[in-house]
């Protein structure tokens, strides 16, 4: 079905039946979209069987084929378990499991059990993007390797043209005290530390978050601090552009980098993640991704996912670096 383009919104095992010839089949198409249309069925509205819903399907806000995705994984835990783990009782309490991350996979062990972790986190952009990445997870074709280029790490397709204000898997909130504090879902290390529950180890002090962590909603903490090499250090609690003269702006904090495009790279948080985007900047964006490594130039336009110690360069210039979360 993507390979047509269309994904399926109501995946379940009902659904799913076993053909001796040709394997598993999907029926029941009856509420399939296609790609082109990124809304649900009804907008703003619910679509799907509870059990086996994905949060932004619980939401009722954008979904796509990592919605799919996401559906796999439970229909693949309830394959090994001959139960839903997000629960089948109350219907309230499911969908609260699920908006929660807070999914019973009891009885499954790994390997299956970290592709199915993986196939179900909260965010879409966490989750496997396409059936190719799943499909090599489930028959063990190896984890990649850290990212070492920039390829791995570009997230963006670069022929879409959607504006990075209204890019759907990233919100851009105005500044302000009603965004001053972002709730996030995450949980409590052995330490004491809020920290993302998506990890196998706290953001702050690597202690094991165990197998079934509990996830809760409260006020995201500071991600750390971008230093630039003038000696400024910004936190990160929100986003930021940088740029030559990027002006004033209600929506984003502004930071003035000599040298650069007028406007050259925004920062933006989505939930735990951080994203640097560049601008389609004429002077050139660089990545380095350790403190002994080499830049490497970044695609106009392309969008990068950051994690501590990686440093990002502007025209050549002004080195921004991510220093990750002391506390």
């Amino acid at each position: 079905m993507a390979g047509l383009g269309v994904f399926r919104l109501d995946l379940k095992p009902a659904n799913i039946i076993v053909n001796p010839a040709d394997g598993p089949v999907i029926v029941d198409v009856g509420i399939a979209k296609s790609a082109e249309d990124h809304n649900s069925t009804m907008p703003n509205m619910r679509v799907g069987t509870p059990s086996y819903m994905s949060p932004e399907g619980v939401q009722g806000t954008t979904q796509d084929l990592r919605s799919d995705i996401y559906t796999l994984g439970l229909v693949l835990a309830f394959a090994a378990t001959g139960r839903s783990p997000a629960g089948s009782e109350n219907i309230q309490d499911v969908l609260l499991r699920i908006l929660q991350g807070n999914l019973d996979f009891t009885g499954i062990e790994p390997p299956l059990l970290d592709v199915i972790r993986r196939a179900t986190r909260l965010y879409p952009a966490d989750r496997f993007q396409n059936p190719g990445e799943l499909r090599a997870a489930l028959l063990g074709q190896s984890t990649p390797p850290p990212p070492q280029s920039i390829s791995e790490y570009v997230e963006a397709d670069l022929d879409d043209p959607t504006p990075l204000a209204t890019h759907p898997d990233l919100p851009y909130a105005p500044l302000g005290p009603e965004n001053a504090g972002t709730m996030v879902y995450g949980v409590r290390c052995p330490n004491g530390h809020f920290t993302d529950g998506e990890r196998r180890t706290c953001m702050v002090c690597e202690a094991d978050l165990g197998q079934y962590p509990t996830n809760y909603s409260a006020i995201r903490p500071k991600l750390g601090d971008l230093v630039l090499d003038d000696g400024r250090e910004l936190p990160l609690d929100d986003g930021y552009v940088f740029g030559g003269n990027p002006g004033d702006d209600a929506y984003v904090r502004t930071v003035r980098v000599e040298g650069a495009d007028k406007q050259h790279l925004m920062i933006q948080l989505d939930g735990w993640r951080i994203y640097a985007y560049d601008l389609d900047s004429a002077s050139g964006t660089a990545i380095r991704f350790t403190e002994d490594g080499e830049f490497q130039d970044v695609p106009p336009g392309a969008i990068v996912s950051l994690h501590p110690g990686m440093s990002i360069r502007l025209a050549g210039q002004a080195t921004i670096t991510y220093r990750g979360r002391a506390g």
